[in-house]
């Protein structure tokens, strides 16, 4: 459990829920700037706005599966070393997305992206929640970390639809 330091006198979860902010302002940004590319995949390959979203959905369907075994695996492991693989598999999905010619491809890339995006929820959600159990403040620290969706998603699309 962390402790208070004692040469600045704050509890070390702050500095947790700053870490966890920012891994969720990822997810923000992973999740809910879709939209902004939208238009521009189904002018570009021609594709139907159910074909694209269709690999939304694959995105989505990949991250469920995540966040229900990266939910079970912060029960067991640090937290780190479950983020370092999320973050691997979305770079790696949104990467590929680059190299797309198919919409089978797109939803392939996608999916390998959700796989490492249910990690960004459940995990600084939970290591939070555990870092502030029985503490004051823990629904300030918990909204703290989850309002990280809302901002990243808002700075995303801004600069996602600025290119």
């Amino acid at each position: 459990m962390p402790e208070k330091n004692n040469n600045l006198g704050l509890f070390y979860g702050w500095f947790t829920v700053c870490a966890c902010f920012a891994v969720m302002l990822t997810q923000g940004g992973s999740m809910w700037t879709f939209g902004v590319f939208l238009k521009p995949i189904f002018r570009e390959f021609s594709w139907s706005r159910a074909q694209v979203s269709s690999g939304y959905t694959a995105f989505l369907i990949g991250y469920v599966i995540s966040v229900i075994t990266s939910g079970k695996l912060v029960d067991r492991y640090s937290p780190g070393p479950i983020l370092f693989v999320s973050a691997v598999l979305i770079g790696i999905g949104f990467s590929l997305c680059s190299q797309a010619h198919t919409i089978n491809q797109l939803r392939l890339f996608l999916f390998i992206g959700g796989l490492g995006g249910g990690a960004n929820w459940s995990v600084p959600t939970s290591t939070v929640q555990r870092c502030f159990f029985n503490r004051e403040r823990a629904g300030l620290a918990l909204g703290i970390v989850v309002s990280g969706v809302g901002v990243g998603a808002f700075f995303f699309a801004l600069l996602a639809s600025c290119t």
